[in-house]
C-alpha cells in the first residue's frame, strides 16, 4: 500500500479530531487535537477501529525508537497503540507543539518496550486513563532528552536523529518555566511487576489517583527553573538524581490519592520536589505485599523536599511494611529529607511487619523544624516502627537530624515489638527539642512522647533512646519512655544536651487531685525505663534500662519525674547525671512531687537500679525527691552524689496547704529505703547507701537525707563528706524535721544503717536530726562525725544513736576541733528497753555546753531494762554556764549505769554527782538529773543502787565545786597598794616632793603582800619582742646563787649620760638634775 495514500485517506480523520477531541482540562492546559505527528521523524498514525490507533515508524536507531508528534493526545474512551519493530527497548516519543498532551483514556504499548513521553506544555491524566505498558513509562515536561556525545532529542527546537547507535537517555533537559503534570481520578495500574513510573515535570499532583507499580518504581518530581534531571538505568528501572542549587517544584497528593510500590520483593518510591504533601487520605505504601522469601527485601521510599513536607490528616501516611500476617520478606526503610516537616491531625510515617520479615529503618533530615502534632480520634500524629501482633522479626529504628523538633497534644515517636523480635532504637539530633501536652485518641489519653515498648504479647527488648541536642524540655506531661509490658528488657534512655534539659510538669488530666494524679506517674513530664506487670511470665527475667544525661543544666520541676522501675526479676536501671547544676523542685497542682527514682515494684526482684549525680551544684528543694525503694524482693539502689561546689536539700512548700488526699508526703531529699512486702517472709532485702562528695552541703527547712527498712537487713550507710561545711537546719511545713537519717522501721529486724560526715564545720540547728535509730527488733547504726573545725549544736538539734524497739542503740564518735552544744543541743545514744549506745568524743580545743544541752547513753527511757551506755570524752576544756542544767550521764532505770570517762585539763561549773547525791539534791524520784537546775555528770541505776555505773574523771586541775575561782568579796583601799617603806623628800631642785604612782591596767593588782601561785595572770605591761617571747621559759632563768646577798644602797639621786640614758646614783652630789624632770626619790630596803 502507498504510503503516501494511507496519509491522504487519515487527513479526513485528523481533521475532525481536531475539533471533537478537545476535553476541559485545568486552566493550564489547552484544548488540544488527538494525535498529529509532525514531520521530522516519519511517525504515522494507523486507525485500527474507531476506537483504537496504532502508532507506526519513527526513526529507529539500535534499540530505540523515536517518535515525534505535533500534538499527542488520547480521547475518553479510546485507546493508542505503539507498535515498535521487534528487538526495540526503548521507544522515545516527543511533542513538538504549543499544546499540552490530555490521556483520558488507554495508552498502550505493544511488547515489552519502555515508553518515554516528552512534552514541555503539561500532561494531564483524565479520570479514564489507564496504562497498558508492560515496560516502565516515563512522562515529562522536559523540553529535551540527553544522551551521550551531545546528542539532545529536543521537543523545542525538533531536529532529525544522527545516524549513529543511540544508547540510553542521561538526562532530561528543562526549560525556564516547566509545566506541570496532573492526575485527575486516575487509576494507574502496571501491567507487570518491577518496572518504573515516573511523572517528571513542573509541580506534579495526584488528585484523587493511584499509581501504582508492584515491585517497581515510582518517581514524581519536578523543577521550577532550567536545569537538568539526570537519568540512571538499572536493569529497565530507571531513576533520577536532581541538581543541586536548581529551584523545584511541588509534588501534591490529595482526595485519597496513593502511591503503592508493594510486592513479594522490591519496589521503591522516589519523591524529589519544593514542597511535598500528603492530604486528605493519601499515601505511599512500599513493602512486602505478596509471599516473599526470607531474602526477598523490599524497595525503600525516598522524599527529598527543600522546601515544606506535610502530612495533615488522619488517613494521610507514609508505610513501608510486611503488610499481612503470613507473608514473609523484609522490610525497606523510609529516608526523608526536607527544609520543614509537619505531621498532623493523625498522620503517621510508618514502618512495620504483620508478617515474617524485619522491619526497615525509618530515617529523617530535616533543615529546619520537624513538627509531630495533634492527634486525631482515629489515630496517633507521629513517626511508628514496629513488629505487630503475630509478626516475627526484628523492628527497624527511627533517625532523625533536624534543627528544631517539636511535638505537641499526642505527638510521638514510637518503636514497638508485639510480635517476636526486639523493637528499634531511636536516635534524635537536633538543636532544640521542645515536646509539650496529651492529646485525645477515641477515649485514650495519648501523652506526647518518644517511646519505645514491648507491648503486652511481645517477645524481645525495647529499643534505646538517644538524644543529641543543645536545648531539651518536655513539659505538661510530654514523656521519653522505654517500657515493656511482654517479655523483654526495656531499652536505655541517653540524652547529651550542651545547653539544658527540663522536664516540667505533668498534663492537664494529671492536674485534678485524685488518688490516682498523687500516686502515679502516669501523668507526669519525665524520662522513664519500667518493666510493667505481667502475670502471665512465671519467669520473669525481665530488666528495665538506663538513663543518661549529660548537660550543662538538668530541671526537673513541678512534679516531672525521671524513673526506672520494674516488677521484673532482673531489677531496675541505673540513672546517671552528668551536669555544671541540677535543680529537682516542686510538685505537680495535686501534690505529685518532682523527682529522680529508681524502684523494684511489688512483686518484682532483683538489684535496684543506683542514681548517680556529677554536678558542681545540685538544689533539691521543694519537695524535690532522690529516690531509690524495693517494694518486691530486692535490694535498693544507691544514691551516689558528686559535688564540685554546692548540694542543697531544702523543704519550703507553702504552709498549711491542703492534701485532702495524700496524708504522707514526705519531704525534700534522698531516699533509699525497703518497704513494707507482707507477702515476702525470707526478707531479705536491704536499702542503698547515700554517699555525697561535695564542697557545700545544706540539709534545710525538713529536707531529709534517709535510708530505712522495713525488712530483716541492714539499712543502707550515708557518707558524707564536704570540705568546707554541712548545714542541717529546721524543720518543714508538716514539722518533720530536717536531718540525715537511717532506720529500721517498726516490724523489721535488719539493723540501721552507719552515718559517717566529714566536713570543715558541721552546723546543726533548730530540732535538726543526725539520727541512726530502730523502731524494730534491729540495732541502731554508728554515726562518725570528723570535723576541722567547729561541731556546733544547738537550739533543739541532735546526733543521736536511738532504739525505741528490741535493738540496742548504735554508737557515736566524733573528732573536732571543738563541739559546741546550746540552747538543748544533745548527743544521744539512748534507748528505750535495751543497753545503751557507747558515744566518743575527741576534741582538740572546747567542749561547750550551755542551755539544757545533753550527752546521754542513758538504757530504758520507757521506764525499762538495759544498762547504760559508755561515755568518752577527751578534750582540754569542758565549759558550761552555771545553773542551765546540762547534762552529762551514762545512766539506766533498771539496769546498770553506764561509764563516764573524761580526759580533759579543765572542766568548768560540771559536777560529778553519785546516786545518793543526786536523790539528795531532787528529795524525790525519778532520779534524773535533768530536774536538776545545775549541769551534771551521772552513771547511775535509777532502781536499783547496787548498779550504778562509773565516773572516771582525769584532770590536772579540776575544781570539784563546780570549778569555781573564789574573788575578792570587799573593796581595798588603794592606799593599801602603796609600800610605806618608801617616802619622798623635796629637793633644792624641785618644788614638789617626788611620787610613786600605781596605776594597774583593768583591775587591781595583788598586794605586794600576797604571795605569787601558779594560776596568777601576768598582766603584760608592755609589748614583748617576738625573739623573746618565743624561747624557752627555763632558758630565760637565771642560774641559783647561794652567796650572800649584798646590802642594797639606795638610789639618792640621777644623772643623764652623753648618749641620753638616765643613770641612778647613790650620792648625790655628783647627781646632775635636769629641769623638768622630777627629783629622784629615796627607798629604805624592805
Amino acid at each position: 500500500m502507498n504510503i503516501n495514500w494511507q496519509r491522504s485517506l487519515l487527513k479526513p480523520w485528523l481533521t475532525v479530531s481536531l475539533f471533537t477531541g478537545c476535553l476541559l482540562t485545568l486552566t493550564e492546559f489547552k484544548c488540544v487535537a488527538q494525535i498529529t505527528p509532525d514531520s521530522t521523524l516519519g511517525t504515522s498514525v494507523i486507525q485500527q477501529s474507531p476506537n483504537i490507533d496504532r502508532i507506526e515508524g519513527g526513526a529507529v536507531r539500535g534499540v530505540s525508537l523515536f517518535h515525534s508528534f505535533q500534538e499527542f493526545n488520547v480521547g475518553e474512551g479510546r485507546r493508542v497503540e505503539f507498535a515498535p519493530l521487534d528487538g526495540i527497548e526503548n521507544i522515545f516519543s516527543r511533542v513538538t507543539g504549543s499544546n499540552a498532551s490530555n490521556i483520558d483514556g488507554t495508552l498502550k504499548v505493544l511488547g515489552n518496550a519502555n515508553l518515554f513521553l516528552l512534552n514541555p506544555n503539561g500532561i494531564l491524566f483524565g479520570p479514564n486513563a489507564k496504562l497498558d505498558i508492560p515496560g516502565s513509562f516515563v512522562a515529562s515536561t522536559a523540553s529535551s532528552l540527553l544522551f551521550k556525545d551531545g546528542v539532545e532529542f529536543s521537543a523545542t527546537n525538533p531536529e532529525g536523529l544522527p545516524l549513529l547507535k543511540i544508547s540510553l537517555p542521561i538526562g532530561l533537559q528543562f526549560g525556564s518555566n516547566p509545566r506541570g503534570i496532573e492526575m485527575q481520578n486516575v487509576n494507574l495500574l502496571d501491567v507487570e511487576p518491577g518496572v518504573t513510573r515516573a511523572l517528571v515535570g513542573g509541580n506534579v499532583t495526584l488528585d484523587g489517583s493511584d499509581l501504582r507499580a508492584r515491585g517497581g518504581r515510582v518517581e514524581l518530581g519536578g523543577l521550577a527553573e532550567a536545569g537538568t534531571v539526570n537519568l540512571v538505568n538499572k536493569d529497565g528501572n530507571f531513576s533520577f538524581s536532581f541538581p543541586l542549587g536548581v529551584k523545584r517544584s511541588d509534588v501534591l497528593l490529595k482526595n485519597g490519592s496513593m502511591v503503592n510500590v508493594r510486592y513479594k520483593k522490591g519496589g521503591d518510591i522516589a519523591i524529589n520536589a519544593r514542597d511535598f504533601s500528603l492530604t486528605q487520605g493519601s499515601q505511599l505504601k512500599a513493602g512486602i505485599g505478596e509471599t516473599g522469601t526470607a531474602s526477598s527485601l523490599a524497595g525503600d521510599i525516598k522524599i527529598n523536599a527543600t522546601g515544606t513536607i506535610t502530612l495533615a490528616d488522619a488517613k494521610s501516611f507514609i508505610s513501608n511494611a510486611v503488610e499481612k500476617n503470613g507473608l514473609v520478606g523484609q522490610g525497606g526503610n523510609i529516608d526523608i529529607q526536607g527544609g520543614e516537616l509537619s505531621v498532623t491531625n493523625g498522620a503517621q510515617i510508618y514502618a512495620g511487619t504483620f508478617g515474617e520479615g524485619n522491619v526497615g529503618n525509618i530515617n529523617i533530615e530535616i533543615e529546619g523544624k520537624a513538627l509531630f502534632a495533634d492527634i486525631s480520634n482515629e489515630r496517633v500524629s507521629g513517626v511508628f516502627n514496629g513488629v505487630e501482633s503475630g509478626g516475627i522479626g526484628q523492628g527497624g529504628n527511627i533517625h532523625i537530624i533536624a534543627k528544631t523538633l517539636e511535638a505537641r497534644e499526642g505527638g510521638r515517636l514510637e518503636t514497638y515489638t508485639f510480635g517476636e523480635g526486639n523493637a528499634g532504637n531511636i536516635n534524635i539530633q537536633t538543636l532544640i527539642i521542645s515536646f509539650q501536652g496529651e492529646g485525645v485518641s477515641g477515649s485514650k489519653l495519648v501523652p506526647t512522647a518518644v517511646y519505645s515498648e514491648v507491648g503486652n504479647t511481645g517477645i524481645g527488648k525495647a529499643g534505646n533512646i538517644t538524644i543529641e541536642t543543645d536545648t531539651l524540655s518536655l513539659k505538661k506531661g510530654a514523656r521519653l519512655e522505654s517500657t515493656s509490658s511482654g517479655n523483654g528488657d526495656t531499652g536505655s534512655i541517653t540524652i547529651i544536651a550542651n545547653n539544658s534539659v527540663s522536664f516540667d510538669s505533668v498534663s492537664p488530666s494529671g492536674e485534678a487531685i485524685t488518688e490516682e494524679s498523687q500516686k502515679t506517674d502516669k501523668f507526669a513530664s519525665g524520662a522513664f525505663s519500667r518493666v510493667e506487670r505481667n502475670e502471665s511470665n512465671k519467669y520473669d527475667t525481665r530488666k528495665s534500662g538506663n538513663i543518661s544525661i549529660s548537660t550543662r543544666k538538668l530541671f526537673v520541676t513541678n512534679g516531672a519525674v525521671l524513673t526506672t522501675s520494674s516488677f521484673g526479676k532482673q531489677g531496675a536501671g541505673n540513672i546517671h547525671i552528668n551536669s555544671k547544676e541540677v535543680t529537682v523542685t516542686g510538685e505537680s497542682p495535686a501534690a505529685f512531687p518532682s523527682g529522680i527514682y529508681s524502684r523494684i515494684l511489688e512483686g518484682g526482684a532483683g538489684q535496684g537500679g543506683s542514681i548517680v549525680i556529677d554536678v558542681d551544684n545540685l538544689y533539691v528543694t521543694y519537695g524535690g525527691t532522690l529516690e531509690t525503694s524495693s517494694l518486691g524482693n530486692g535490694d535498693a539502689g544507691s544514691i551516689i552524689i558528686n559535688a564540685r561546689d554546692t548540694v542543697s536539700f531544702e523543704d519550703i512548700s507553702p504552709r498549711g496547704k491542703v492534701n485532702p488526699i495524700q496524708t504522707d508526703k514526705y519531704s525534700s531529699g534522698a531516699f533509699s529505703r525497703v518497704e513494707r512486702n507482707e507477702s515476702n517472709k525470707v526478707d531479705t532485702r536491704k536499702s542503698g547507701n547515700i554517699s555525697i562528695n561535695t564542697r557545700k552541703l545544706s540539709v534545710t527547712n525538713g529536707a531529709v537525707l534517709t535510708t530505712s527498712t522495713f525488712g530483716r537487713q541492714k539499712a543502707g550507710n550515708i557518707d558524707i563528706k564536704a570540705t568546707d561545711e554541712v548545714k542541717i537546719t529546721g524543720e518543714g511545713a508538716n514539722t518533720f524535721s530536717s536531718g540525715v537519717y537511717s532506720r529500721i522501721l517498726e516490724g523489721a529486724s535488719g539493723s540501721a544503717g552507719d552515718i559517717e560526715v566529714e566536713t570543715g564545720k558541721l552546723y546543726i540547728a533548730d530540732d535538726a536530726l543526725i539520727l541512726a535509730s530502730s523502731l524494730g527488733n534491729g540495732t541502731g547504726g554508728n554515726i562518725e562525725i570528723i570535723t576541722s573545725k567547729d561541731l556546733s549544736i544547738r537550739n533543739g538539734a541532735k546526733i543521736s544513736v536511738e532504739s525505741e524497739g528490741t535493738g540496742s542503740a548504735g554508737n557515736i564518735k566524733v573528732n573536732a576541733a571543738s563541739i559546741s552544744l546550746i540552747k538543748q543541743g544533745a548527743i544521744n545514744a539512748t534507748t528505750e528497753s535495751t543497753d545503751g549506745g557507747n558515744i566518743s568524743l575527741k576534741v582538740r580545743d572546747v567542749l561547750f555546753m550551755r542551755s539544757g544541752s545533753r550527752i546521754s547513753t542513758t538504757a530504758g527511757t520507757a521506764n525499762a531494762g538495759g544498762n547504760g551506755g559508755r561515755i568518752n570524752i577527751s578534750t582540754p576544756i569542758i565549759l558550761s554556764i552555771p545553773l542551765e542544767n546540762s547534762d552529762i550521764s551514762a545512766d539506766a532505770f533498771s539496769g546498770q549505769g553506764g561509764k563516764v570517762e573524761i580526759t580533759a585539763e579543765k572542766i568548768f561549773w560540771m559536777e560529778p554527782l553519785s546516786r545518793d547525791e543526786l536523790l539528795q539534791r531532787l528529795g524525790s524520784y525519778p532520779l534524773k538529773p535533768e530536774r536538776l537546775s545545775a549541769n551534771d555528770i551521772t552513771a547511775i541505776s535509777q532502781q536499783n543502787p547496787s548498779l550504778n555505773g562509773v565516773l572516771a574523771i582525769n584532770s590536772l586541775d579540776i575544781d570539784l565545786n563546780r570549778g569555781l575561782t573564789p574573788l575578792p568579796s570587799s573593796f581595798d583601799d588603794p592606799s593599801n597598794r602603796i609600800d610605806t617603806s618608801c617616802y619622798s623628800t623635796a629637793t633644792s631642785n624641785s618644788k614638789t616632793p617626788s611620787q610613786f604612782i600605781n596605776t594597774g591596767r583593768g583591775g587591781l593588782p595583788p598586794s605586794p603582800s600576797d604571795p605569787l601561785n601558779d594560776d596568777t595572770t601576768i598582766t603584760r605591761l608592755a609589748t614583748i619582742n617576738n625573739q623573746f617571747a618565743n624561747r624557752s621559759t627555763q632558758a630565760n632563768l637565771p642560774k641559783q646563787n647561794n652567796n650572800q646577798p649584798k646590802n642594797i644602797v639606795e638610789v639618792q639621786g640621777w644623772t643623764k649620760l652623753p648618749n641620753g640614758r638616765i643613770k641612778f646614783v647613790s650620792q648625790t652630789s655628783t647627781a646632775t638634775p635636769q629641769q623638768n624632770w622630777q627629783s629622784s626619790s629615796g627607798c629604805y630596803v624592805r
